[in-house]
């Protein structure tokens, strides 16, 4: 199994792949996140921590499926993943006091702007194959992140321009 490395502006993900969903033992992976997350998590702003980790173990994991060129309904499958831990920590986010939401959004901005930077590479790797539930998964994905930081002038924008290698 490959490890994906990540980089945008020489700044690499936290996170590796992992197990993948294409792995016979994935469900283990995703019931010790979800043990780990219930049992040691107890703040709002560590939950929504946890829930961004979690979201960007998915969306590397999407992102090491397309380059296996796995089948895109996994895929697909991974980047909807990557939505619902994102929009869970939204939620941890949003009901936070005003001056540690703002704090933790701006802790948090560089590592949106590289999974957006994640999602483009994606994007341009699938959508010559006409992957339409890829591309609404992700469109769905961009406006999560966005409503994470806000949106307005600062909103964030997909591209595709950084850099991912696989190590064996």
């Amino acid at each position: 199994e490959k490890q994906v490395e990540v980089y945008h502006n020489k700044t690499k993900l936290k996170t590796s792949a992992g197990i993948l969903p294409t792995s016979r033992v994935y469900f283990v992976d995703r019931w010790t996140d979800y043990a780990i997350f219930k049992l040691f998590t107890y703040s709002k702003a560590g939950k929504a921590k946890y829930s961004l980790k979690q979201a960007e173990e998915k969306l590397v994991e999407a992102l090491s499926l397309t380059q296996n060129n796995a089948d895109s309904s996994i895929i697909e499958k991974s980047i909807v993943n990557y939505n619902f831990h994102l929009n869970r920590a939204n939620q941890y986010i949003s009901k936070l006091p005003e001056k540690e939401r703002n704090n933790l959004i701006s802790e948090i901005r560089a590592s949106l702007e590289n999974h957006l930077q994640v999602l483009g590479i994606i994007s341009e790797a699938t959508s010559s194959q006409g992957r339409t539930g890829i591309t609404n998964s992700i469109q769905a994905s961009i406006k999560t992140n966005n409503m994470i930081t806000g949106g307005g002038n600062q909103q964030l924008t997909l591209t595709g321009s950084c850099s991912a290698k696989a190590t064996p």
